[in-house]
């Protein structure tokens, strides 16, 4: 999930549009996967400070065939210290990389979790409220060549509900020498606990009772497998665009739930285009 102060728009269903994706992972570079491209060039000691704005078309809920479309954006932050270690605040999140070696990065990121939004979409007006939380995030990634390969992992570290859930994946990054333009290509496959899928796709007896809906127990195991492109024009010193699409594959666990079987869809999309400026 992504964390930053939104406009709503309106919504829409299944119709596709030009969403803001991801502004803390979009701009990448080739040289790392895990911050903005320009923290390379960054020199040791100094700040940096940007901002992002953006529309985005993402599903009401994960396995969805609605969608919603809103205005949305973010400010950062960054610091990089004299080992070359990164520092970012932006609204609703902390994060820290540490290069390890010259191969191994990790990185550490605290981020508020919204709640899962009823008044949106009606389908899930009977059911228990998932409350707002807060995550943490570990995430180790390998560098070969111009290839990352990650373990990410997602604990609730507040206990209200969304449980545990990590990915396995790998980021390619692709860079067009002496031209403005740059791309990312990811690809990982999601696993969550006993809770983290029941919170998402799960139906309890109470709630079944309550709804009409059948009810379910996925229990923990595979969840998804994600594919995305991320593509960043550089307009000058000071001006990004951003523009990406990530297509999410839900497997039979999530696919299931009468959330996906009777009113979702087992594939679901996320658009964007962003706009960033750098202080």
């Amino acid at each position: 999930m992504r964390t930053r102060f939104k406009f709503h728009c309106h919504r829409t269903l299944g119709a596709v549009a030009i969403i803001g994706f991801a502004p803390l992972v979009v701009a990448q570079t080739d040289l790392h996967p895990l911050h903005p491209a320009y923290v390379d060039e960054m020199e040791s000691g100094s700040w940096s400070f940007d901002t992002i704005v953006g529309i985005e078309q993402e599903p009401t809920y994960a396995g969805s065939k609605n969608y919603e479309t809103e205005l949305d954006g973010n400010v950062r932050a960054t610091y990089k210290d004299a080992r070359g270690s990164r520092y970012e605040l932006s609204i609703g999140e902390i994060r820290s990389t540490f290069d390890l070696n010259d191969c191994w990065t990790f990185q550490l990121k605290l981020e508020y979790e919204e709640s899962r939004d009823a008044e949106e979409e009606p389908i899930l007006a009977p059911l228990k409220p998932v409350d707002s939380t807060l995550e943490a995030e570990l995430i180790f990634a390998y560098r070969r060549g111009k290839n990352y390969y990650f373990f990410d992992f997602q604990p609730d570290i507040l206990g209200k509900g969304k449980g545990l859930v990590y990915f396995l994946g790998a980021d390619k990054s692709l860079i067009w020498p002496d031209t403005p333009w740059r791309a990312d290509l990811r690809f990982d496959v999601s696993f969550g606990d006993d809770e983290h899928m029941m919170t998402e796709f799960g139906i309890s007896p109470m709630d079944s009772l309550a709804s009409g809906y059948d009810p379910y127990n996925p229990g923990g195991g595979l969840k998804s497998t994600t594919a995305s492109i991320l593509g960043q024009r550089t307009i000058n010193d000071r001006w990004s665009a951003i523009a990406g699409l990530e297509v999410e594959h839900y497997f039979s666990k999530a696919s299931d739930s009468p959330l996906i079987r009777d009113f979702g869809s087992r594939s679901t999309y996320e658009l964007s285009l962003d706009a960033m400026f750098r202080f």
